[in-house]
């Protein structure tokens, strides 16, 4: 069972017990400002073309043939927005009857900056109902998005289909699968579904375990972090984390900012 006791350990044995709340603080905001609030104006931007589209295409007919060829290109255009968008909407094991709750449960959780309306174990009201576990838990949210988000920022995998989910399927996994040393060096792994809770895997067997609770996703995700920067160089399928494409550097900084 995960305990604060083996988290704080780790920590300590880390030299990194002084830094660790900060650090989530500083991910809890680039969360917010990198993905959320970028995520929900894209949300808004790609409806509004939607429904222009649709606007359109009750005159486009009458227009021509180029109004129409116009029309078609704007569709497809806001259909593969949206097809990006939904990326980040499908939470696995909830995918489709989820969708439309997560849609709902970003543009709450964007709100205020700081992920302020975030619950670790549950989420929102939906459809007038309070939250079940039918619906993914927010820390669940949270690790989806930051997966895909990572996903559409790393090269695609080598596959003839340029397969794009690379992150999601690599680096990180949920009981009961197990992670081994091929799949991936480091591995952000769900260990419980309800309540949630995910620690890190080192080589398919070393546990960096961490705290449980309200900021357990975000501890795990900053040790995710740290253990590619300090154990892969700082470096993801490629990619320097703290380079521009991820813009994650100011997380671990060691000086405050």
């Amino acid at each position: 069972a995960p305990s604060a006791e083996s988290a704080d350990e780790l920590a300590h044995s880390l030299g990194i017990e002084q830094r660790l709340d900060e650090w989530v603080i500083r991910l809890r905001m680039w969360m917010g400002r990198g993905i959320l609030e970028p995520l929900v104006d894209r949300l808004h931007a790609n409806r509004t073309a939607r429904e222009r589209t649709l606007a359109i295409e009750q005159t486009a007919q009458a227009q021509g043939w180029q109004a129409q060829q116009q029309l078609q290109q704007q569709q497809q255009a806001v259909h593969r927005e949206r097809e990006m968008i939904e990326g980040y909407l499908r939470v696995p094991g909830y995918i489709p009857q989820g969708m439309e709750y997560v849609e709902c449960r970003v543009e709450e959780l964007a709100e205020g900056g700081c992920l302020s309306r975030f619950r670790w174990d549950s989420g929102g009201r939906w459809k007038g109902e309070d939250w079940t576990s039918d619906l993914p838990s927010d820390s669940q949210i949270v690790a989806h998005l930051f997966g895909t988000f990572m996903n559409y920022h790393l090269p695609p995998s080598g596959s003839p289909s340029g397969d794009r989910s690379v992150f999601l399927s690599r680096f990180m996994m949920a009981h009961p699968e197990k992670p081994d040393r091929a799949q991936a060096p480091v591995v952000l792994y769900q260990a419980r579904l309800h309540p949630p809770h995910f620690k890190v895997i080192l080589e398919g067997k070393t546990i960096w375990e961490a705290n449980p609770g309200h900021n357990n996703v975000f501890c795990a995700l900053v040790l995710f972090l740290y253990a590619v920067k300090t154990r892969l160089h700082g470096i993801l399928e490629g990619v320097i984390i703290d380079g521009p494409s991820f813009n994650l550097g100011g997380i671990l900084a060691q000086q405050r900012t």
